[in-house]
């Protein structure tokens, strides 16, 4: 566990250091009230290089309010919610299940109209100030496909 736990970090701050703060195009970011979360669901990557045929992370949110996420060959899944402006994802790893069963538990939070990432757990502890510190950036941004 601990072994998968500082693989995903790792992956992470690797990406951070490859991207870093990375462009969000304006013709992709969501232009919905805080409110409506409609346009929400789809899919966000991020991305070790610009045009990188694979990306490290993925996300996948749905409609019914899950996410899948892939990194690697690590898959977690869980539930998404706006809280404000935010983008709020909480999960599990999706073959082992949570801490209690041996797998990891995963939080992500990012604004749902810039993709900026605001807040990474892993496992409970927070990685984002690492992420940053390492990529010598302010922010970080997922990217949503189309």
């Amino acid at each position: 566990m601990i072994l998968r736990m500082k693989a995903f970090a790792s992956i992470l701050f690797s990406a951070a250091l490859l991207t870093g703060c990375g462009d969000s195009s304006e013709g992709t970011q969501d232009k919905s009230s805080d409110n409506d979360t409609s346009q929400v669901p789809g899919t966000y990557t991020f991305s070790p290089k610009e045009g990188d045929s694979k990306p490290a992370i993925t996300f996948v949110l749905k409609d019914d309010k899950s996410f899948t996420a892939e990194e690697r060959s690590d898959k977690f899944r869980g539930t998404w919610k706006v809280e404000g402006s935010d983008v709020i994802l909480e999960g599990v790893d999706a073959e082992k299940g949570g801490d209690d069963q041996g797998g990891e538990d995963i939080g992500v939070r990012f604004d749902a109209k810039t993709y900026q990432l605001k807040s990474i757990t892993d496992d409970g502890e927070e990685i984002m100030d690492k992420i940053l510190k390492r990529a010598g950036k302010d922010t970080v941004h997922l990217k949503k496909e189309a």
